[in-house]
């Protein structure tokens, strides 16, 4: 498979253009793999198609520390320009444009993992916005504390946050059929869908396993062929290390919370609040770890994805699993019953 094609987002991608045209960024939040990046790579296309100049920097996961450490490379590329003989916004402007950019033209700049953008790029960043020189698109979880920079590009107008969230089952669908180049079956497409809730970088990761494992297939079927699972679609070894990643540094309190739900789940919320506690359960569902979905008998709580549920259970040793959901089954049929 080559690189993933961008299908969907119709509806996202109207409102983003729309901003854009008037002048106010997009701040992209969603949860890790729901495709913020690609989002943003394809308004940064279509930017770039209809003439404006379209610059990319990148937040760093491991900071050197450097202050204007994002636009270290722009100003790399521009070696004439020096920080220190004047101010560090006129430099970044110049250094972002492009050599045959018409003066005064429609610029744009995306920001990648803008969480991670250090103080000095982000005040930068506010400055550009607020001065029009340039129109700000950028990425970042949804939840995660934004530099006091960052959070005003929001707060003073100059973008509006646009949530991602998870591709729907039709979106599953056109994606697979594009990327497979061929029809797939809707058994195949409901369940890719349902066990990569919706999520590209899950999505991505199940449909290549499945490949490699020749548990996805393409079959004679009435009228032609189609792409029919023969098996369940494995969990990669990359899902399990993204979500591994993504549950490092969880308090112990949440863990063993996160633990309960995926040994019982679904669980009434009633139940998992009065074991864990309101505040921890808010907690996990403001992360995006748990779900709370209304249901006809009350609200229940699952674990955000099928596949978070599937690791941290795959993760539990047998023995602790096994008191887990023995002490759930007690404690749903008692009312009281202690967990271990």
């Amino acid at each position: 498979m080559g690189r993933w094609p961008f299908v969907g987002r119709a509806r996202e991608i109207a409102r983003a253009q729309a901003l854009l045209g008037s002048g106010v960024g997009v701040l992209l939040l969603g949860e890790p793999g729901v495709g913020k990046s690609a989002f943003a790579r394809e308004l940064g296309r279509q930017a770039a198609l209809a003439g404006a100049t379209v610059s990319h920097v990148v937040g760093h996961a491991v900071s050197s520390g450097a202050p204007f450490e994002v636009f270290a490379r722009a100003l790399d590329e521009h070696p004439l320009l020096h920080p220190t003989d004047q101010g560090m916004t006129e430099v970044v402007t110049r250094a972002i444009s492009s050599p045959g950019a018409e003066p005064g033209g429609r610029r744009l700049l995306v920001v990648d993992d803008v969480q991670l953008v250090d103080d000095h790029s982000a005040e930068v960043l506010l400055r550009i916005a607020d001065a029009g020189t340039a129109t700000i698109v950028a990425t970042a979880p949804a939840g995660r504390q934004l530099a006091p920079a960052v959070d005003r590009l929001w707060r003073d107008g100059l973008c509006e946050r646009l949530e991602l969230m998870p591709l729907s089952m039709a979106e599953v669908g056109d994606l697979l059929d594009k990327l497979l180049e061929g029809p797939v079956d809707g058994r195949a497409v409901q369940t890719f869908a349902e066990h990569s809730g919706g999520n590209p970088l899950f999505l991505r990761e199940l449909v290549t396993a499945a490949l490699d494992r020749a548990l996805l297939v393409r079959r004679g079927v009435e009228g032609g062929h189609a792409w029919t699972l023969v098996s369940e679609p494995p969990v990669s070894s990359g899902i399990r290390e993204t979500v591994i990643a993504r549950l490092a540094g969880l308090p112990d309190q949440q863990v063993s919370a996160l633990e309960l739900v995926a040994a019982g789940e679904p669980l009434p919320a009633a139940v998992v609040a009065d074991l864990i506690g309101d505040a921890v359960l808010d907690e996990l569902a403001a992360d995006g770890l748990v779900a709370v979905r209304d249901r006809l008998a009350g609200p229940e709580v699952t674990t955000a994805h099928p596949i978070y549920g599937d690791v941290v259970r795959t993760n539990l040793p047998l023995l602790r699993l096994h008191r887990l959901r023995l002490a759930l089954a007690h404690r749903l049929e008692s009312g009281d019953h202690p967990l271990p």
